[in-house]
């Protein structure tokens, strides 16, 4: 009897692995379909696979983040609608990732959705509404004349990005345009990605790109940009028309150890999407690609320092960071160390007659924030040793929940280090580790914290 039980549930087990198994070969198929440009079969494939990644992502409790980004992969690609897709370019970083230098649009109801057209982000932001500025966007960024659509990513809570973004797109005069979504996506990824599938051809140009050489051939001669330019984007064009052959080609195997790379390095965790759609968003939600500002517990201490490069130059490339938190009784201290290891010999060679917006040089000049819970006041911040003043506001997340925010600016020189020193009063004596929140796009080479 108890063989006969125990020979059923294996029986059980097996068969809902087998369909576990069915139901993720079906999205592998489904997409290469739709990378290869026979949508409405892929599209059928993805519907197929759709009740099996929701019901295993049921019974696994909604836990296994690489189920629940499957079952929204599904999800997305299924529901139709159109989303921006923003391209941040993370060595010029800022809130949500990177600079917005470029764009496309993903019609997800189009016959070929795959068959983008990358476009500069400046031809939009020229016609753009004009907000107000945002503390340290208005002193250092835009010289007071106001928040334009190229920076509307200044709040480090992604969806609440994102639906300025919405709004300036859907405000433009006499071309208004809505979109269901939007879709950011790092520098740092493409590259991971790039990297993962041993560099792309690029045909035009009868050279190999790797991760580590992509950005440098995307700027390649950019002091020939102008207003209006369209190299950069042709560019871009390029890298992504290689990007998607060599994808369209992948087998079983090649998918399995690109999944297997990027889930080691945490790369989905770069991606962030939002939508208008509430239940696709909480579908997205705990697959942990909102960009949401995470939620702190009524006993937790958050922390979220933010960084974002106004100096208008692609500095972030050689700068590291090292982040130390440390709490005694009631008293916490957040020291944050950066070195830029750019010489000032690589400075880029700017024509005085360009108008391409580029710095002359790759010191790092970051208006750097930090999020705490609101109970937390702030004692002191020290910049090199040197009292500093900052800027303060409360803000509320799309969570609902209020963060304490402040702000300050910080210059690093090239071939130099910078420290800060933030020191907070805490309510009570903290006794739990720090929730520390990682912005997208930064490197740290260390983050520590201790409770004494």
């Amino acid at each position: 009897m108890k063989y006969s039980s125990f020979k059923i549930i294996g029986l059980g087990l097996g068969s809902f692995l087998a369909l576990i198994l069915v139901g993720f070969l079906l999205t592998f198929f489904g997409f290469k379909n739709i990378v290869q440009g026979n949508t409405a079969t892929g599209l059928t494939q993805l519907r197929l696979s759709k009740p099996v990644s929701w019901l295993t992502s049921r019974l696994t409790l909604r836990t296994n983040q690489t189920i629940e980004t499957w079952h929204v992969i599904n999800r997305v690609l299924t529901s139709g609608g159109k989303y921006l897709v923003l391209l941040q370019n993370s060595d010029e970083i800022r809130a949500t990732g990177g600079f917005i230098g470029s764009y496309t649009v993903l019609d997800l109801d189009s016959s070929e959705p795959l068959r983008l057209q990358l476009r500069d982000m400046y031809d939009p932001s020229g016609v753009s509404q004009t907000l107000s500025s945002p503390p340290g966007q208005k002193e250092y960024l835009s010289e007071g004349q106001g928040m334009k659509l190229v920076d509307a990513n200044w709040n480090p809570d992604f969806p609440a990005s994102a639906k300025l973004i919405l709004d300036y797109f859907a405000a433009i005069a006499g071309d208004p345009q809505h979109y269901d979504g939007v879709i950011a996506l790092p520098l740092t990824s493409i590259e991971q990605l790039i990297s993962a599938l041993g560099g792309v051809y690029l045909v035009d140009e009868q050279q190999t790109i790797t991760g580590e050489t992509l950005a440098a051939q995307i700027r390649r001669d950019r002091d020939q940009f102008f207003d209006g330019s369209q190299q950069k984007a042709q560019s871009l064009q390029a890298v992504y028309t290689a990007l998607k052959i060599k994808l369209g080609q992948l087998t079983i195997s090649d998918w399995r150890q690109l999944l297997t790379q990027f889930n080691r390095a945490k790369s989905w965790q770069t991606i962030q999407i939002y939508t208008q759609d509430d239940r696709l968003q909480t579908d997205l939600r705990y697959a942990l690609l909102t960009g949401e500002l995470l939620a702190y517990g009524s006993d937790e201490i958050y922390l979220f320092p933010v960084e974002s490069n106004v100096g208008i130059n692609k500095a972030n490339r050689k700068v590291t960071r090292q982040l130390k938190v440390a709490i005694v009784d009631n008293e916490l201290t957040m020291i944050t160390k950066w070195h830029n290891a750019y010489t000032a010999s690589e400075r880029p060679p700017i024509s005085s007659s360009t108008t391409y917006l580029v710095a002359p040089h790759l010191a790092y000049v970051n208006y750097h924030r930090v999020l705490v819970n609101p109970q937390l006041t702030v004692q002191s911040v020290l910049v090199d040793g040197e009292l500093s003043s900052w800027d303060e506001e409360l803000l509320t997340g799309v969570n609902g929940l209020i963060y304490r925010q402040i702000g300050f600016l910080v210059v690093v020189p090239e071939e130099s280090e910078a420290q800060v020193e933030v020191k907070f009063d805490l309510p009570q004596p903290g006794k739990s580790q720090p929730l520390i929140q990682r912005q997208v796009g930064l490197l740290y080479t260390s983050i520590s914290d201790s409770i004494e």
